[in-house]
């Protein structure tokens, strides 16, 4: 080989370790934040966070757009360490001090646990769970249309409640607000855990605008059924993705790589 090709030959290895360390995630901490931006693709290591609420709160914030929204539904993987304390999987709001509960999901402690879904303040399900025993992973889905006020609540595939609200007909979500997972916006003005913050891992949380309907069909029990049992797919998350909507972590929550196991993350 001669001296010029073997220069080329360098010059093309170097260039392909530089493209590769660009497409890796980048971390940055700064004011005891942590900003992770996920590649672009579906190939994007997948990601799971822990939560232990020691000391400040913790919580992840989803860096996007939020739109307005008339419907939804989302879905995630989730481990308690323990129920002895509410679960905020999710909180939405216009700001963090007024109004902030635009859009809450919540596990609420107690016997039984109770799945909760709050919009604009107002009360949209409150609904017993089958006991989510901690220390292992489980998969919700939620999901909701203004449209016809129904709704409905899945867990680990399994459909445990749905029905029509009458009183969130009309309702709608405004857009441009602040959306996280792990804590309920109520406490972040004065950093205090007031038994809300979810204590555990989650992880491929997204959210997309259409509502599931038909919630009790054997299609829709199908298309449920294929998050769990294909739950490295990225379905709907045409407003919030796991893989590729940046994430700010807060009071030092941890972010680590997970297996692609589906239910062994």
């Amino acid at each position: 080989m001669s001296v010029v090709n073997a220069a080329v030959v360098v010059m093309v290895m170097m260039m392909v370790v530089m493209g590769a360390r660009a497409q890796m995630t980048l971390q940055h901490h700064h004011h005891g934040q942590q900003v992770f931006y996920p590649k672009p693709c579906t190939e994007n290591r997948l990601h799971k966070l822990y939560f232990n609420q020691s000391g400040y709160v913790q919580y992840t914030h989803y860096v996007a757009k939020i739109p307005s929204l008339s419907a939804f539904t989302m879905h995630f993987w989730f481990i308690l360490r323990t129920t002895h304390r509410t679960a905020t999987f999710f909180n939405y709001g216009l700001n963090e001090e007024v109004q902030n509960n635009n859009l809450t999901v919540q596990l609420e402690r107690g016997n039984p646990q109770l799945w909760r879904l709050e919009i604009n303040d107002q009360l949209v399900v409150r609904i017993a769970s089958p006991f989510v025993k901690p220390g292992i992973w489980h998969h919700a889905l939620l999901s909701w249309d203004s449209g016809t006020g129904e709704w409905c609540v899945f867990l680990n595939g399994y459909l445990i409640g749905a029905g029509v609200n009458p009183k969130s007909q009309g309702l709608y979500v405004p857009g441009g607000g602040v959306a996280v997972s792990g804590q309920h916006q109520n406490t972040l003005h004065n950093g205090e855990d007031v038994g809300e913050g979810l204590e555990g891992w989650m992880t491929l949380f997204q959210f997309t605008y259409r509502p599931l309907i038909y919630p009790t069909s054997p299609k829709t029990a199908s298309l449920v059924a294929s998050l769990i049992e294909r739950c490295t797919k990225d379905l709907g998350g045409d407003i919030l993705s796991w893989r590729i909507t940046p994430r700010k972590g807060y009071g030092g929550i941890i972010e680590v790589p997970g297996s692609e196991k589906c239910g062994y993350f």
